[in-house]
């Protein structure tokens, strides 16, 4: 028996076609037109002969890269290296099919990034070759975003396999701990004392007094400031949870005189805007 759903996502409406089938399994493919879904739930319900033969048509009408592409389209995660990731496996692998995306071809593709040499950017647009293999970690993180991506089509395709599940993790170093020297904070904090943005050297004394994140201090708004308690709200941290930071009377000092807000608007403006 078939069933037709209406989804809704940020570039319009698809319609999920599910079929049933005793002994068969379920079949289920996704059309942006619901005409389209109408036809194929038809198609594959009047020819048991075609629909036996099928299984699941969608790993093989369906390629990577457009599976990464739906899956990115909806993705509303924090982690901003995904998109970098997930493009590499689609310049690589998109125009597979899914059933000829195996194990061990994504092992052979994990071992090539981890013997290749890293490219980083040189923060003008362009990029260059680090001589240095990627870490474990990396790899990991190349891995989950695209087990992210086949768990997604088997909730929205149904598809009855992860190929990443059966790959093992690589082990990651714990990293170093590293603290500043009194010499090398001091020429830190007088070169950011030079620079032409002035919110420059409050950023980098927030984030040594308080060990928080880039992207947690700029995203902060007058309104998360007790000044008062010398505190900082964050409320949409990476790991999800609401954490305080102690302001030192310096910090506060720094943003009181120049960016102190004077109405309900200001307040909700970013501190470095």
């Amino acid at each position: 028996m078939a069933s037709i759903q209406k989804i809704q996502r940020t570039k319009g409406a698809v319609y999920k076609v599910t079929i049933r089938q005793s002994g068969n399994g379920t079949i289920s493919k996704t059309f942006p037109l619901k005409k389209q879904a109408v036809e194929f739930a038809r198609t594959v319900e009047g020819d048991n002969k075609l629909s036996s033969a099928l299984g699941n048509p969608v790993t093989k009408a369906l390629t990577l890269d457009i599976l990464v592409e739906e899956y990115l389209e909806q993705y509303s995660g924090k982690d901003g290296g995904i998109y970098s990731r997930l493009d590499w496996w689609s310049t690589q692998y998109g125009k597979l099919p899914l059933n000829k995306i195996s194990v061990a071809t994504i092992r052979g593709a994990l071992k090539l990034l981890s013997e290749g040499k890293v490219i980083r950017g040189d923060g003008v647009g362009k990029t260059k070759e680090v001589d240095r293999t990627r870490s474990g970690a990396t790899i990991n993180r190349y891995k989950a975003g695209l087990s992210s991506v086949f768990e997604y089509g088997k909730e929205l395709y149904g598809l009855t396999d992860n190929p990443c599940r059966d790959i093992r993790s690589k082990p990651e170093s714990k990293g170093r701990t590293r603290f500043l020297t009194d010499d090398e904070r001091t020429r830190l904090l007088d070169t950011c004392k030079q620079s032409k943005w002035d919110k420059l050297y409050l950023l980098v004394m927030m984030a040594l007094t308080t060990g928080a994140r880039q992207g947690e201090l700029l995203h902060l708004k007058h309104i998360d400031i007790n000044k008062q308690e010398r505190i900082a709200h964050l409320w949409d941290t990476k790991n999800g949870e609401q954490r305080l930071l102690p302001l030192t009377a310096e910090v506060i000092a720094l943003i009181a005189p120049k960016t102190a807000p004077k109405s309900n608007i200001e307040y909700s403006l970013i501190v470095f805007s």
